[in-house]
């Protein structure tokens, strides 16, 4: 049986670190398998310092320097679309993006209206007609 410690020295949490994020990539956490690659911890241990002090602090160094992936574009895009882009449901975007501030939800929406309206300036009506029915084409136009 693992011996209980209570603080955790600065290897600890990079190797607790270095664990929950290779395995969150594939399927999620497996906190059996983190605590024998930890040894000197138990599985609840490392699941609470992890969800009590290591994920808060990822979250806001994600939240700081996050680049937007096409993937959340594209679902923040197709958000913008179904509203009508009318941006008052800023806290369902936040609770649904929880990586990004509502400041930088408004400031990427804005910048996809402006790209849009840049994209349909270009078009002509048949063009608008085959992206409307095509709306991922119509998304990629954005990215460009």
């Amino acid at each position: 049986m693992k011996s209980v410690k209570q603080q955790w020295s600065l290897a600890e949490i990079r190797k607790l670190q270095i664990c929950t994020e290779l395995q969150s990539k594939s399927k999620g956490v497996d906190w059996a398998l983190v605590a024998k690659q930890m040894k000197s911890r138990t599985q609840s241990q490392c699941k609470s310092y992890y969800q009590n002090v290591l994920k808060p602090t990822l979250n806001q160094s994600i939240r700081k320097n996050h680049m937007w992936t096409k993937v959340e574009l594209f679902s923040l895009w197709t958000y913008a679309v179904n509203y009508n882009y009318d941006f008052t449901f800023i806290k369902t975007l936040t609770n649904m993006f929880d990586q990004f501030t509502a400041k930088q939800l408004y400031s990427q929406w804005n910048q996809l209206l402006i790209k849009q309206k840049l994209v349909l300036a270009k078009c002509t009506s048949d063009d608008i007609i085959e992206l409307e029915i095509y709306n991922y084409e119509f998304y990629k136009l954005l990215l460009l």
